[in-house]
């Protein structure tokens, strides 16, 4: 691990003009990404978000339960992390792992995973 010191602009005698220019890359819209997943996982409709390991599905409740567009894809996002560390995708062991319990150490690792 390394520690790095960063500024904001205003606290440095930098004008915005000493800075290269860099170009950003545009990002696939939501729906794309969603659509390029190779062998995603079905999506079905259920009350509470999770995504089920052993049936390679996400439960997601309605659209229109969540207060916005944005809030919906962001916890779609976060099962499709965890879908991705399937047993056929990345095997990550805190996915697959048949004795993790809410809040342990693996439970943790991979919530931080899916939201990272």
């Amino acid at each position: 691990m390394r520690l790095r010191r960063v500024y904001n602009l205003d606290q440095t005698n930098l004008s915005p003009s000493d800075i290269d220019d860099f170009e950003f890359v545009k990002a696939n819209t939501a729906e794309q990404i969603r659509e390029n997943f190779h062998d995603k996982p079905e999506v079905i409709q259920h009350p509470q978000p999770h995504y089920s390991p052993s049936q390679d599905r996400i439960g997601m409740p309605h659209k229109n339960d969540f207060i916005s567009e944005a809030s919906y894809r962001v916890t779609l996002f976060h099962e499709g992390v965890h879908s991705t560390g399937a047993e056929k995708r990345l095997g990550r062991k805190e996915v697959i792992s048949t004795d993790m319990a809410f809040g342990d150490c693996d439970y943790s690792k991979e919530e931080l995973v899916a939201e990272l």
